[in-house]
């Protein structure tokens, strides 16, 4: 975030001076598509500043960079069991995706 040429960019959201939540994204390559697509990594908001439209918000700032940058799509993903975290993205438009992730540590 912090070079000339980022990886991973960000937007934040601060209110009276105190972070209440941020948004990372990065851009990559889809071998399916054969373009470029825009790749949200982690959309966090605190508690207390949840249901006021803000996440919306920085759904939009990303989706505004992608478009931008000619992407072909955003990406996302979210554990299962974030119900709350699903709600909102089907709420916005998202269409999710059945697939499982794996790790393998290094």
């Amino acid at each position: 975030m912090f070079s000339t040429n980022p990886v991973l960019n960000c937007l934040v959201v601060e209110v009276a001076g105190k972070l209440i939540g941020f948004s990372t994204y990065t851009f990559d390559f889809s071998t399916w598509d054969a373009q470029k697509f825009i790749y949200l990594d982690c959309l966090y908001l605190d508690d207390d500043y949840r249901s006021y439209g803000i996440g919306a918000v920085l759904m939009d700032k990303v989706k505004q960079a992608g478009q931008q940058a000619n992407c072909v799509n955003m990406q996302w993903q979210t554990p299962d069991f974030n119900v709350r975290a699903i709600k909102f993205y089907d709420r916005i438009g998202g269409i999710g995706k059945t697939k499982v992730r794996y790790t393998l540590p290094l």
